[in-house]
């Protein structure tokens, strides 16, 4: 959760809401153990955490429609972060000769600036609206995976066979949703930033120039390893699971 304003009092106010939000829902979780243990249940943590899960897929099952068609037909768009190469408020001519002597500034410019754009093209908005909505299953598939551990640990079957494939749906997601995100978001407001800001071809620009700022993270590739390990952990414990039943 991040915010920008001149004004203190509402950046603060955009924050306290966040942690309202986020210190309801440990409220609800502790609401859910205490009900737990007054009716004599010891599973009050997995509970609670089902629960949470559930309001966070809800979330997302409710909000992200209208945050699409905010992207999609919206007259005015907010954009954070377009890419853009401003020069330096100051003449530093870069890599030609100086006089100056110790720690100094040599060249300078400025990349990126928060804009809100009219009339942008539905292609570009589609592009966004992609990244929003990957973005938005990056938050929620883990979610669900871990509300589909919880319910078969209260079913009495935590080694179920679905575990292990949730597991290992939420590796694809996280590694492609996670790369996918990035350059959709990247490619996006670049295309953003052509529709209002000169390319830097354009013979004698001046002023903001429009770029494309792409980047692919290593966290995906980590994060899906190690959800594919867990998925064998699981398939694994399934086996000694059904040996187990077996041999009763």
């Amino acid at each position: 959760m991040s915010t920008s304003t001149s004004d203190l009092a509402g950046a603060l106010l955009s924050i306290g809401l966040f942690l309202l939000v986020m210190v309801g829902l440990v409220a609800v979780g502790g609401l859910v153990i205490w009900i737990g243990r007054r009716r004599g249940r010891d599973t009050g943590v997995i509970d609670a955490t089902l629960t949470i899960s559930g309001f966070w897929v809800a979330y997302f099952v409710i909000a992200m429609p209208f945050a699409l068609a905010q992207t999609l037909t919206a007259d005015s768009v907010f954009l954070w972060d377009l890419p853009v190469s401003v020069a330096w408020p100051g003449d530093l001519p870069c890599g030609l000769p100086t006089t100056e002597t110790g720690t100094y500034l040599e060249c300078a410019s400025i990349g990126q600036t928060n804009g809100s754009i009219v009339g942008l093209p539905l292609g570009t908005r589609a592009v966004l609206a992609g990244g929003q909505l990957l973005g938005g299953l990056l938050l929620v598939t883990p979610a669900a995976a871990i509300g589909i551990i919880c319910f078969q640990m209260l079913r009495g079957v935590p080694f179920a066979r679905v575990t292990s494939r949730a597991l290992l749906a939420t590796a694809g997601v996280v590694l492609v949703g996670g790369i996918a995100t990035d350059l959709l978001n990247g490619i996006g407001r670049g295309m953003a930033a052509l529709a209002v800001f000169p390319s830097s071809a354009e013979a004698g620009v001046t002023g903001p120039v429009a770029t494309f700022a792409l980047t692919v993270q290593l966290w995906p590739f980590g994060a899906a390893l190690a959800l594919v390990a867990l998925a064998a952990v699981f398939r694994y414990g399934a086996r000694l699971q059904r040996e187990t039943a077996g041999l009763v």
